[in-house]
């Protein structure tokens, strides 16, 4: 059995909106985002998932996350009474408690999570907790991988090492910042 076969939902998390003033069309979705999206509306339609799930709301004035993806998720052909928007949640472990609030326990679902590959340790581990009695199926998406040959550029600092950084250590405070506040609350 394909391990995407007979998911019930594809859950996409919200990686970030940023303001749109070109065309005046209120947000956009950043890089992360974009690739969960597009990827996650993949896999619905591939494996024809029941429901696609778009979570994560905006920390500044614009149009959130998961609002933003599910216009994207219609551009790209998702019939409308099909996608769930979720805009309570600003973050990981609050995408696993306002999902819970949709999916009520004792369902059996298999649920398809979407991130950044980055991102899905962390991801799986608050679902798995919140969901226990569910599938959670991780889908994770953005892989970034390089082939190990070192030159004399590879020690001048750059803006890709740099993000790349960046990106590594908010995932790391996220991981720590889970283990000593949320563990608790388990």
């Amino acid at each position: 059995k394909r391990p995407l076969a007979a998911l019930d939902a594809v859950i996409i998390l919200g990686g970030g909106v940023r303001p749109c003033n070109v065309f005046a069309c209120g947000a956009e979705a950043s890089g992360s985002t974009y690739s969960r999206l597009v990827s996650g509306v993949y896999i619905f339609k591939e494996n024809n998932a029941k429901l696609l799930v778009m979570q994560g709301t905006s920390r500044v004035d614009i149009e959130s996350d998961a609002v933003v993806m599910a216009g994207l998720a219609q551009q790209l052909g998702v019939p409308r009474d099909r996608i769930i928007v979720e805009t309570s949640s600003r973050n990981t472990f609050e995408h696993a408690i306002e999902l819970r609030k949709i999916f009520p326990a004792s369902k059996k679902m298999r649920l398809g999570i979407v991130t950044s590959a980055m991102h899905m340790w962390r991801s799986e581990i608050v679902f798995k907790r919140k969901f226990p009695e569910d599938v959670i199926v991780p889908i994770p998406v953005d892989c970034r991988y390089a082939v190990l040959k070192y030159d004399i550029e590879d020690f001048v600092p750059s803006l890709e090492a740099f993000a790349a950084s960046n990106d590594a250590f908010h995932e790391l405070i996220g991981i720590v910042w889970y283990l000593l506040k949320h563990e608790k609350a388990n």
